[in-house]
């Protein structure tokens, strides 16, 4: 069971901000039901690591694992077994930690070199933390992949666990496209001080280990980065901190973080007990992103005597510690502004109704499991009536303040009364460049917040003797993706010269509010570009073209985005970004604004337009090089994710920088023409009209032909909005509630397509 994260890697993109990716939940994670992990391990090895002396070891003990799911069982032999977590090692439900890579290095578990078991021994729910990482990944921020499982050791129930994905190498690839920055891990008394501006006063350790313990990129040892950061944090004058901090940290992320930390009553993070938080410098942004970790301590724990649901949500902090990273962003009115905006969306969330059905629905879920957990009732002598109060009880009873649904709505009517009423400016972020490349078009995308639509987005920028600024628009139309979704784009014509692009951003509301961001022009290098760019392909090639021997191949197409005869013979196709030199094209020329397509079939001697590979529809690279003298350049490539059957990936329109899927693709021709056939039959008797087109809601779909006809219409995106049949000179209503943008009506029979372009206004 293999799972891919469907995400686009652009070649020479940058970013003012970095948007999360959010990985599919994938086998190990899915959540729809629970799964079963088992160890089994010499029972000489487990009463050694589970003796009080061996506690706090990190030994590792061989052990195998059998993971269930389904009916399905997976055995993973030669994995190492500890224990982890700090209080909970003197627990009597304790949390363990299996390494599929110790003993076998590079090994992976669909993706996973570690697993973390959690006992959550101090919730009698067993679900605050996994309702926690939720809330995250709900609000498109770093989360890690949690799911519940029945947990064995040598065919002994040990209880209900819920595992809990590492922070490592691999999550921050999935979510940041990159891993090479630092990764911190912060534990007690991380509070993030100024000490000095000597990056090794920050190696000061703790308990054995340091507060600001460096994960990887452990042979340089460099603390600058964080020394930076923490002087930014701590020296800079109050008025300028939100800019100069939006330089070394993504602070929106962080408010937002911020503010479900205190509707949750997290006060085991940064912000309260300065514990338990990674900081990761993206190598991508050059800024610090803010990471949880450790959620359990939430939702009406409580080890203080303090009342989480009515504690101020302005005055949230530790009175015994001074924490800069809270202190200062209250104390600059821009950023508590955006603090408070993320507090009234994370409000809103809390009073739906759907929210108390998902924790319902979670309870049910494992209660039969939890149920027969005896290890569950050791601790604290958490009874299953107790269980099942914990999720919408009016306890408390020891470190329990309240069951979970009733502090949801505490917390949300406090919360209510606390907070500021205000109209803010419009919050910027994820501004997005790409490609930084002269000879092509350059996309702007930028993601807008606020109360209300924004009045207006601009882009100003600036290139050698350029000034000059562009709108962008949020209507599905100039590569925004959907339209009133927030993100707005628009795309500036090529240059032609290498050089520096300075660009901002400003936006305005409807109350004549606007922000600037980032408050100086930020620079983005342009490099020298070809006019050859990958334009579309296709790696699930079923039905849809057949090759000059008559196969279904693979293909891409190259596109030549000039006025002028390019020739080829300088030029290399992979599969592989790392690997240049994996197929040369053939000594041939595209024509200006012409296309050359390449058949994947991994055969070359089929053909000098046949490359030695094929194209994974489970998702890999796709580039174009060039050779320069001795040196072979990266022109053009990305990494995709899942393919689908006879639907090709590209450019939206040729060359340009935003990639849709094509329900009906269009090799050797222009993206973007219609009507397109499937097939190289005639396409001249299926007839169909639209009308009105544009159109508001409703439009009629006439079938003018005199056959029977399949219709389907999906977005621009390639996501399936309607299927309808058609029958022989029939014209029917058609009703589109979504928002506005371009559609695509697609009608089959026997083998043949027709495509129209709709436009719903």
């Amino acid at each position: 069971m293999k799972f891919f994260s469907f995400f686009i890697l652009f070649l020479s993109y940058s970013v003012i901000q970095a948007q999360i990716v959010q990985p599919e939940l994938g086998w190990i994670f899915d959540d729809s039901v629970i799964g079963r992990v088992d160890i089994i391990i010499d029972q000489d090895s487990l009463d050694e690591l589970l003796l009080e002396e061996n506690w706090f070891e990190d030994h590792e003990y061989p052990a195998s694992m059998i993971f269930t799911k389904y009916g399905i069982a997976d055995t993973v032999d030669n994995v190492g077994f500890r224990l982890r977590g700090n209080t909970s090692r003197e627990s009597a439900k304790k949390s363990f930690k299996i390494a599929i890579n110790s003993f076998t290095p590079g090994e992976r578990y669909e993706g996973q070199k570690k697993l973390n078991l959690n006992g959550e021994h101090n919730d009698p729910s067993i679900a605050r933390s996994k309702l926690n990482w939720d809330l995250l990944r709900e609000n498109e921020l770093p989360s890690t992949r949690t799911v519940h499982t029945e947990f064995y050791i040598n065919d002994v129930y040990n209880g209900l666990y819920i595992i809990v994905e590492h922070i490592n190498d691999d999550f921050l690839s999935l979510r940041y496209g990159n891993n090479s920055g630092n990764l911190y891990k912060c534990l007690w008394p991380a509070n993030l001080n100024y000490i000095s501006s000597d990056p090794n006063d920050y190696k000061f350790e703790n308990n054995g280990r340091r507060t600001y313990d460096l994960k990887n990129n452990t042979d340089l040892d460099d603390y600058s980065d964080l020394a930076n950061f923490i002087d930014v944090l701590n020296n800079t004058n109050i008025n300028d901190l939100y800019c100069e901090l939006s330089k070394v940290l993504d602070v929106e992320d962080f408010l937002e973080i911020l503010a479900i930390d205190v509707m949750t009553g997290n006060w085991d993070g940064y912000s309260f007990n300065k514990n338990n938080f990674y900081l990761y410098h993206n190598p991508k942004t050059d800024r610090f992103q803010y990471i949880p970790y450790d959620l359990d301590n939430t939702l009406g724990i409580d080890w203080f005597s303090i009342d989480w649901t009515e504690r101020n949500i302005y005055n949230w902090s530790s009175d015994w510690d001074y924490l800069p990273l809270y202190e200062r962003i209250m104390d600059n009115p821009e950023m508590k502004a955006i603090f408070t905006f993320y507090l009234n969306q994370i409000i809103m969330q809390f009073d739906e109704e759907s929210f108390e059905s998902d924790i319902d629905d979670l309870r049910d879920l494992i209660a039969p499991f939890a149920e027969l957990d005896t290890f569950r009732i050791i601790d604290y002598g958490f009874s299953y009536d107790e269980f099942l109060d914990s999720f919408d009880g009016d306890i408390p009873y020891d470190h329990v303040d309240s069951g979970i649904k009733p502090f949801y709505s505490n917390r949300s009517s406090s919360a209510s009364d606390q907070v500021q009423s205000q109209d803010i400016a419009p919050i910027i972020r994820y501004t997005q460049v790409q490609p930084l490349r002269t000879l092509v078009p350059i996309s702007i995308k930028t993601f807008i917040e606020d109360e209300e639509q924004p009045e207006s987005v601009w882009a100003f920028y600036n290139y050698q003797s350029i000034e000059d600024s562009i709108l962008l628009y949020d209507d599905g139309l100039h590569g925004d993706g959907d339209s009133l979704d927030g993100w707005y784009a628009n795309v500036l014509d090529s240059f032609d010269e290498e050089g520096v692009l300075g660009l901002y951003i400003v936006a305005s509301d409807q109350s004549d509010q606007s922000r600037t961001l980032p408050c100086d022009p930020y620079e983005y290098v342009l490099e020298a570009g070809s006019s050859l760019l990958i334009n579309e392909f296709m790696a699930k090639n079923d039905s849809t073209i057949q090759d000059d021997l008559g196969n279904f191949s693979d293909w891409v197409e190259i596109y030549n985005n000039s006025d002028q005869a390019v020739s080829l013979s300088d030029y290399y196709l992979s599969d592989d970004m790392n690997n240049a030199s994996k197929w040369a094209f053939p000594d041939v020329s595209i024509d200006a604004n012409g296309y050359y397509l390449i058949w994947c079939s991994g055969d070359t001697s089929l053909g000098e337009n046949h490359a030695g590979f094929k194209l994974s529809a489970s998702g890999e690279d796709v580039a174009l090089f060039q050779a320069f003298e001795e040196d072979t350049v990266l022109i053009d490539g990305l990494s995709f994710g899942i393919q689908y059957s006879d639907t090709s990936f590209g450019r939206e329109i040729d060359a340009h920088p935003n990639w849709i899927f094509f329900p009906v693709p269009t090799p050797n021709a222009s993206n973007g023409m219609f009507p397109l056939s499937i097939s190289n039959e005639s396409i001249s008797s299926i007839q169909v009209s639209a009308f009105p087109n544009p159109f508001k809601e409703e439009l009629f779909i006439s079938n003018d032909s005199d056959e029977n006809i399949e219709c389907d219409v999906f977005s621009i995106q390639g996501k399936l909005i309607a299927h309808f049949e058609l029958k022989a000179n029939q014209t029917i209503p058609y009703n589109d509630s979504y928002s506005s943008g371009i559609r695509l009506l697609k009608c089959t029979s026997n083998g043949k397509a027709f495509m129209l372009k709709l436009i719903k206004q």
